[in-house]
């Protein structure tokens, strides 16, 4: 109420106003000093702001734009003229005659003074300077430098813009000089490290520390390539090393008798489970190989991965029990290859927690007529196998047990096993007779 009812008194005249405020303080009287001071200045303000005009300036290119913020050459001339920019152009505001000669000054001294050099660049560079905060950082560099210039990319080179040729060359010399480029060579089994949860968290870690830098993987997969700040790419391409040699995909093979390769298979996978759970990290891979003395797991992984698997798997092989179990009986793996024999095999695995594995080792040939016919025929067999032998002192006797055909065998004394009744076999006899003589 007291602003409407000074601005109305104000219309009124000086002379209405002294008589108004007759009788009241001179508190009142300053109050009205002030509102007149006000009143006046806001007046030539306003008169001064009709006779002011608002241009946007857009036909300017982004290198033009930052030479000439940079440059600030309006700061020198004798102008109450405004100057703002934006990412799209720039904006004047001042009278029609401040603006006209801003352009006039802009253009003769600025735009037209303006030259650009082209520098050659591999690509992955150019890919990296294409991004406004890559760009936005050597632009502050250069500022820095105070060096008015602004780079800008095309399809296969680096261009410099400036005012001179010194300044260019400054500011493309820095630009080698700090950006940087090394590719870091893979192999199969580095490769395979790529493949690990662990090798994102490294980039992204690399990258979160670090002001400029790209990592990427080529494209025939020969390289892992970093490219950004000197500095920070020497440092990136160190931790990459580290974790490649760390983290690259091994193989190694753990022999072990087949039984106990079957054995863990059958009865142990929940424990190779869970050591393959245990190392998930490592990409760590069991695959067991029964192959007779080749027998064994192939474990692949990291180096860190492939160890630890192998000692938890050596573990498991030591509580195996092998126990062999020779026959001389003829056909016996004939018998074991049938279907009946297979079935009894199969019982006495699911009875008890066993694998049972019948050897292929032939021990002779069979002709029309049996075994008895081969050995008679003089076919040649295996010499005769010591089991085990005991000496009698008090007699000075050896008493062996022998693996091997009864006529091989040369001794005092012959005991020749026989049936569980301990009836005489009469294909025993024969092999004796024969090669006795009689």
């Amino acid at each position: 109420m007291c602003y409407v009812l000074l601005a109305f008194l104000l219309l009124l005249g000086g002379d209405v106003f002294s008589k108004y405020i007759s009788g009241m303080n001179f508190r009142l009287f300053r109050f009205h000093e002030a509102a007149v001071d006000i009143s006046t200045r806001l007046m030539g303000e306003l008169a001064s702001a009709k006779s002011k005009k608002f241009e946007v300036i857009t036909n300017l290119n982004a290198a033009q734009l930052q030479i000439i913020r940079s440059s600030r050459f309006w700061e020198a001339m004798s102008t109450n003229i405004e100057v703002t920019f934006d990412g799209h152009g720039m904006s004047l505001q001042g009278t029609e005659s401040e603006i006209m000669g801003f352009k006039v000054r802009m253009y003769e001294h600025v735009v037209s003074q303006i030259q650009s050099r082209n520098f050659p660049c591999d690509q992955f560079k150019l890919k990296l300077l294409r991004k406004p905060d890559v760009t936005q950082h050597f632009q502050s560099v250069f500022e820095q430098m105070k060096l008015n210039v602004a780079c800008t990319v095309s399809a296969n080179n680096v261009v410099m813009h400036g005012l001179d040729d010194s300044s260019i060359d400054k500011a493309s010399a820095t630009l080698n000089r700090e950006l940087s480029e090394t590719k870091v060579p893979l192999d199969s089994a580095s490769l395979a490290a790529l493949s690990l949860s662990q090798w994102k968290d490294v980039v992204k870690t690399l990258k979160e520390n670090a002001k400029v830098l790209e990592i990427a993987v080529a494209a025939d997969k020969s390289s892992v390539t970093c490219c950004g700040i000197s500095n920070e790419v020497d440092a990136a391409v160190k931790e990459i090393r580290t974790f490649l040699q760390h983290n690259a995909i091994v193989e190694q093979f753990i022999s072990m008798p087949e039984g106990n390769v079957v054995y863990i298979r059958k009865h142990l996978t929940s424990e190779v489970d869970k050591v393959v759970k245990s190392l998930e990290k490592d990409s760590v891979k069991v695959e067991p190989i029964e192959d007779g003395d080749r027998s064994g797991f192939v474990v692949r992984g990291s180096s860190h991965g492939v160890q630890q698997a192998a000692l938890q798997l050596v573990d498991l092989s030591k509580d195996i029990l092998e126990v062999v179990h020779d026959s001389d009986l003829l056909g016996t793996q004939k018998y074991f290859a049938t279907k009946r024999g297979k079935e009894s095999l199969t019982a006495i695995e699911n009875k008890s927690r066993v694998v049972v594995l019948v050897s292929e080792e032939q021990l002779a040939e069979e002709g029309d007529d049996g075994v008895a016919t081969s050995l008679l025929s003089g076919a040649k067999r295996a010499a005769p196998i010591v089991k085990s032998e005991v000496r009698v002192t008090d007699s000075n006797t050896m008493i062996r047990v022998l693996k091997g055909s009864v006529t091989d065998c040369h001794a005092e004394a012959l005991i020749i096993t026989i049936s569980e009744d301990f009836k005489h076999t009469d294909r025993a006899a024969r092999l004796v007779a024969a090669a006795g003589g009689h």
